[in-house]
């Protein structure tokens, strides 16, 4: 089971990386999490999270699993 929040909502939104699927890199996990960051979200993606944090905030699971899926699906 996973315990961290941000843990799942990467897995979830296929950030994370598996350990045993990705080859070796120079990158330190610092440097990459600094260059996500960096990353520019549209309008959309905006408008989408805003649907996921009122859902999650409203406790409807089913808008809540919506809305995961539509922000799943637009990647």
């Amino acid at each position: 089971m996973i315990s961290g929040g941000k843990d799942a909502a990467m897995i979830i939104l296929g950030k994370g990386k598996s350990k045993r699927n990705s080859e070796p890199d120079d990158m330190g996990e610092e440097d990459e999490y600094e260059e996500e960051e960096m990353e520019e979200y549209s309008e959309e993606q905006h408008e989408m999270a805003e649907e996921l944090i009122s859902a999650v905030k409203g406790g409807d699971s089913e808008a809540v699993l919506d809305a995961i899926h539509g922000i799943y699906n637009s990647y």
